[in-house]
């Protein structure tokens, strides 16, 4: 007997590459599905882009990051804008594979709950591990090792911080990727007299993707922007 595969279909969103997939195989194999601007819902990238951004991408997290520096980060809004460098830390991360065939390279050792991390270390590469996901449950996996992420506290212009990992902040050197670009924010801030010639500060919000639907003119009564 001949089973037959159906329903929609999603494509990558690089260029006009013609590769396309199943969302639930998609999901299975591992393609990298983010959120995207609109029109736009979702954005996929296939093995083949993937491992083409990837490669570019860790070549420019070499490039070193110091306290103080300016740089693009991402909001929690999922927009990227410019901020300044307030603290750096190191965290490590374990990388698991679960028994479902997804992989996780950013597990916490304390989220492995059948051995006592802190105390008696890692477990043996290819050793059995019961691990504690976001959702509350525990989901069986295998250790494969361990790396170290450097995590940067960035603060936005409207005085927000948040902290960030390497991958989601970028120095002025570096060419910024598509996706980056299109949810890029530029905040410029004029200044005008009203009729008793006070200065009041005038903000003007732009997005690089002109086709967002969120953007607007931000007036502002204070010198700090207001990111949403």
């Amino acid at each position: 007997m001949m089973t037959r595969q159906a329903g929609a279909c999603i494509q990558c969103s690089c260029g006009r590459c013609p590769t396309s997939f199943h969302v639930t195989c998609a999901h299975a194999a591992g393609v990298t599905m983010e959120p995207d601007d609109w029109p736009y819902v979702v954005s996929i990238t296939c093995h083949r882009h993937q491992s083409r951004s990837s490669s570019a991408r860790q070549q420019a997290c070499q490039v070193s990051i110091s306290l103080g520096q300016t740089v693009i980060s991402k909001h929690k809004n999922l927009r990227y804008y410019s901020s300044k460098v307030t603290q750096i830390t190191s965290q490590m991360f374990y990388e698991v594979m679960f028994d479902d065939g997804s992989f996780s390279n950013d597990t916490y050792p304390e989220d492995i709950v059948s051995r006592d991390c802190a105390t008696l270390g890692p477990p043996e590469v290819g050793e059995a591990v019961q691990v504690k996901w976001p959702d509350g449950l525990f989901y069986g996996a295998k250790y494969l090792g361990s790396n170290i992420s450097y995590m940067y506290q960035v603060e936005f212009e409207d005085g927000s911080q948040v902290l960030a990992k390497r991958e989601d902040v970028y120095t002025l050197d570096e060419d910024l990727p598509k996706k980056v670009k299109r949810r890029l924010v530029s905040i410029r801030l004029t200044y005008w007299e009203d009729d008793e010639n006070t200065p009041i500060p005038k903000i003007q919000v732009s997005f690089n993707n002109t086709s967002a639907a969120t953007g607007r003119l931000f007036v502002a009564r204070g010198p700090q922007p207001c990111i949403e």
